[in-house]
């Protein structure tokens, strides 16, 4: 009976006993994922291209030039063999290519990863701590009880 009241006395011991909160640390990651996405601006390099005529020139009895034989000609890549006139013992000749556009765009995509780490301490507050007086108290009560539970565990072996 003696280890039953001692149980009773440990128990209402250590249920009055103070805790301890500790302050407890929060690690706090963020993750972002932001698309980029880059609109750029490229220009191509054309080559030179050129096209060639080779004739004989002669002068006739009036003095005028005319094209005794066309020797040879050659056409390049995008440019035509040049159409030659001969007006007034002027040569003239002319080859024409059309425009081009050499400007281009093209976008360019790709994910941007941004990881942000924060720390925080987080204070447990104690909103209705214990005072001293409350704790005497409360010692005075478990005494009592415990007073009692000899005096009935007495009673009882008697």
């Amino acid at each position: 009976m003696k280890r039953l009241s001692y149980l009773f006395l440990v128990f209402f011991a250590l249920s009055c006993s103070r805790r301890i909160i500790p302050s407890s640390k929060v690690e706090i990651d963020s993750v972002f994922v932001k698309t980029v996405e880059r609109v750029r601006d490229t220009i191509l390099v054309v080559e030179a291209d050129s096209s060639l005529l080779k004739a004989y020139v002669e002068c006739d009895s009036l003095n005028n030039v005319r094209i005794r034989q066309i020797i040879s000609y050659k056409q390049g890549r995008k440019m035509p063999v040049p159409q030659i006139n001969i007006k007034d013992n002027i040569l003239t000749a002319k080859a024409s290519l059309s425009d081009e556009k050499l400007l281009f765009q093209y976008k360019e995509r790709y994910n941007e990863l941004k990881i942000k780490s924060q720390k925080q301490e987080i204070k447990v507050i104690e909103v209705n701590r214990i005072k001293n007086w409350q704790k005497t108290l409360m010692l005075l009560g478990a005494l009592s009880i415990a007073y009692t539970l000899t005096k009935i565990i007495k009673i009882i072996k008697i």
